[in-house]
């Protein structure tokens, strides 16, 4: 099964946790370490100047040949005199045994094991800061915390180290002193760290909780436009069919207007052609009659050439329609008063 991811908000508050964290961790511990750094440096540069010093002034490369110890070294106490706040002193041989320390019970004791002392055997100063928890620490574990510094010591008339010079100050205090700034950047540094962490958190969350309402608004109005869009889809799909329904209406009303135009026309030629023509017929007729006078042939003929005249007239003041003007039939039915339009028609 998948994991649920992380969302940017949970995601920033974590990455900020830590990075706060270790920001806290790494100034505590950097602080520390500057200053045991510092205490280091200062040991070591008093130590060296001092212990090279004394040793030139006080100290012959005969002092660190002890064959066979024997007694107190004065020349050894003189020197240890001249080193104020060293609570013990480790004189070694070039072999790494011990010729001479303020610890009696020490003398003569060798610690092949001790990787500072073979160090500073071929001519490099070491130094140390830490609790004496070590082989070599047998009456210095009773301290918390000591800076150890050991010496190489030459002469110009012998040819390398002729012995090694190693100095305890008690640092504990020094120690304790660093832990409690320590533990007071952290604990300041970790406060504002917090405070940093909720007011970022507060600001993240806050911009977390407007994105969401934006990102619902945004929906919502994208939801809203897309009804709108459907809604407006189907309305003009509504408009579509009623503009169709108009378009075949219309149609079929121009196709109606223009039936009863031509049912017009058809009726008023009926009328107005068709009655004359009656009258041609009927003149006709009487022609054909045998034995009829001459003046009735005469008043027949006249009969159908007027009824003739006066449909070419109407033939004629067609072609200058230009308006038309209807008269009741029969019934509901209306026809095109043709006599009257081509008669208006003439007149405009």
């Amino acid at each position: 099964m998948k994991a649920p991811s992380l969302s940017w908000l949970q995601g920033f508050l974590l990455a900020s946790a830590v990075l706060i964290s270790a920001v806290v961790i790494i100034s505590g511990l950097a602080v520390g370490w500057f200053f045991e750094h510092h205490v280091l440096t200062h040991e070591e540069e008093h130590a060296v100047n001092v212990a090279q010093t004394q040793a030139l002034q006080h100290l012959a490369p005969a002092d660190f040949d002890l064959p066979r110890w024997s007694g107190k070294r004065k020349v050894f106490e003189a020197f240890s005199r001249e080193l104020p706040g060293v609570f013990r002193i480790k004189v070694y041989d070039r072999t790494g045994r011990i010729v001479w320390s303020d610890e009696p019970r020490l003398m003569g004791r060798a610690f092949p094991d001790d990787p500072y002392l073979a160090s500073a055997l071929k001519g490099r100063v070491a130094t140390v800061l830490g609790p004496p928890t070590g082989l070599e620490h047998v009456y210095e574990k009773t301290k918390g915390h000591v800076a150890e510094v050991y010496v190489p010591i030459t002469f110009s008339q012998v040819p390398g180290v002729v012995g090694v010079i190693e100095t305890y100050r008690d640092v504990t205090q020094v120690v304790v002193g660093i832990r409690r700034t320590q533990r007071l950047i952290w604990g300041v540094a970790g406060g504002m760290g917090l405070f940093l962490y909720f007011a970022l958190a507060l600001i993240v969350w806050r911009a977390s909780v407007k994105e969401k309402k934006a990102i619902t608004a945004i929906r919502e109005a994208h939801e809203r436009l897309a009804e709108s869009h459907a809604a407006l889809l189907a309305k003009t799909e509504e408009l579509q069919r009623s503009n169709e329904a108009l378009r075949k209406t219309q149609a079929q009303l121009v196709e109606k207007e223009r039936l009863a135009a031509a049912g017009e026309v058809v009726v008023g030629l009926h009328h107005e052609i068709l009655n004359p023509l009656t009258g041609i017929l009927g003149a006709v007729q009487v022609l054909k009659q045998e034995g009829i006078a001459q003046p009735e042939k005469a008043e027949a003929l006249a009969e159908a050439e007027a009824e003739i005249r006066k449909i070419e007239r109407l033939i004629r003041r067609l072609a200058r329609l230009r308006r038309t003007t209807g008269t009741p039939y029969v019934g509901d039915a209306t026809m095109l008063d043709l006599e009257r339009s081509c008669a208006e028609g003439e007149r405009t």
